[in-house]
């Protein structure tokens, strides 16, 4: 049908009620369907399946070739029209020497739209900058490439293309480098530029008090950006603990160690590390010097530190009976068994400060107590030797003697009467 008017033979088909057919549009010259098939069930007797029809008109349609951006024609190009039944052709696009395409290459138009523009640019060198960067193996991988459109025998360089990466350097030193060239169409130009890794020292410094002994620090070594760096071993000094190595930048900014090892940065690394004496400890023994025994418990453990100097007067005590007399000094070692301060002493049993064995006693009594008493004082002490006292450490510095001492006999002689 086109419109109300039928404009082909009706064809009729017997089929089974209820079923489905598929009917193909019948050609008919000089329309065209809007439908190209048609499904349908069947439901009853005499159901018509109409396909409709419009009648063929011819058409015309342009296409035209211009540059992008603007109303002006492609160097070479012309406006073509061609004339269609067809309700819809594609075109393709052409090629024009020294231009791109920039639009869709294949277009439709139709009779709502019977115009076709394909857009072209004109064709241009390309140019490559790439950025090679260097591997903690020394080897080089490619990082970045910038890509840039230029007109064909241009002359373009790397200045002010290079791309600052922290740790690494340009150097244009290395072979393989190629920091300017000339474009051309035919062939992509490229342009590389290398950047090694930085290289900074690793040094190891002592802080504070160097113990005796004590090996030097390790020499100064370089090291690349993000090497691995292992650190080295405390050093071993007997009576002395090591603190380990701490890690910084010259700045003072932390440098983190994992397992004894660090990550380089891209600073100079100072490792520094100091020694602390073992803590030890010592005992005092009191000592009668002329008998050799002990006159009083060793005392408890006292606390000190590897190295460290201890006066032995500064150990002494009072015990009754007897008076300091010296002491041996101590060198604390690593062996606390073996740190004992020993302070001498000896039997004092008139407390005057002075040893009784430089000193005599004179004792008076009656030979005969028929004949008299003696009363008051009946004895008297004498020292024979010259006895000073250090006036720091209080130990007795024996001078001359023994000399010879007299009585003064003090006490008072009285005869028995025999009246």
């Amino acid at each position: 049908m086109c419109g109300d008017v039928a404009i082909a033979d009706a064809k009729q088909q017997t089929v089974i009620r209820n079923s489905t057919v598929s009917e193909p549009a019948e050609t008919v010259e000089g329309y065209y369907p809007e439908t190209l098939s048609i499904s349908a069930m069947i439901t009853k007797d005499g159901q018509e399946i109409i396909f409709k029809y419009r009648a063929v008109q011819s058409w015309t349609y342009t296409v035209k070739y211009l540059l992008e951006g603007t109303k002006t024609p492609v160097p070479g190009s012309t406006v073509e029209t061609g004339t269609t039944s067809d309700q819809n052709v594609m075109i393709t696009f052409k090629t024009f020497e020294g231009y791109t395409l920039k639009s869709d290459p294949v277009q439709k138009v139709t009779q709502e739209n019977q115009v076709v523009i394909f857009y072209y640019v004109p064709k241009t060198a390309i140019y490559h900058i790439q950025h090679w960067y260097e591997r903690p193996n020394g080897e080089f991988g490619l990082r970045y490439i910038d890509t840039f459109n230029t007109a064909a025998g241009q002359s373009v360089t790397t200045r002010g293309q290079e791309i600052p990466v922290d740790g690494f350097t340009l150097d244009t030193s290395i072979a393989g480098t190629v920091t300017d060239g000339t474009t051309n169409i035919q062939n992509v130009l490229s342009l590389k530029l290398y950047y090694t890794r930085n290289t900074h020292q690793v040094s190891y410094q002592y802080e504070g008090d160097v113990p005796t002994g004590a090996p030097a620090v390790p020499d100064v070594a370089n090291h690349k950006y993000q090497a691995q760096v292992a650190v080295a071993e405390n050093p071993n000094v007997t009576g002395y603990i090591f603190s380990g190595w701490t890690a910084a930048t010259e700045n003072g900014t932390a440098v983190t160690t994992t397992g004894g090892k660090f990550v380089m940065p891209d600073a100079n690394v100072v490792l520094k590390g100091s020694f602390k004496a073992a803590e030890q400890t010592y005992r005092v023994k009191y000592l009668d010097e002329d008998k050799n025994v002990e006159i009083r418990d060793m005392s408890d453990p006292k606390n000190a530190h590897f190295g460290d100097e201890i006066k032995g007067y500064t150990e002494k005590i009072d015990i009754s009976g007897y008076t300091f007399v010296r002491a041996d000094d101590l060198t604390v070692g690593t062996d606390n068994e073996q740190n004992i301060v020993t302070v001498y002493y000896s039997e004092d049993t008139n407390e005057d400060d002075i040893p009784d064995k430089y000193q005599i006693t004179f004792t008076y009594v009656s030979a005969d107590a028929d004949k008299g008493t003696v009363t008051g004082t009946t004895s008297e002490v004498a020292t024979t030797y010259e006895i000073t006292r250090d006036s720091v450490t209080g130990e007795i510095i024996v001078g001359n003697g023994p000399t010879a001492q007299h009585p003064t006999q003090p006490s008072t002689v009285t005869a028995k009467s025999w009246l």
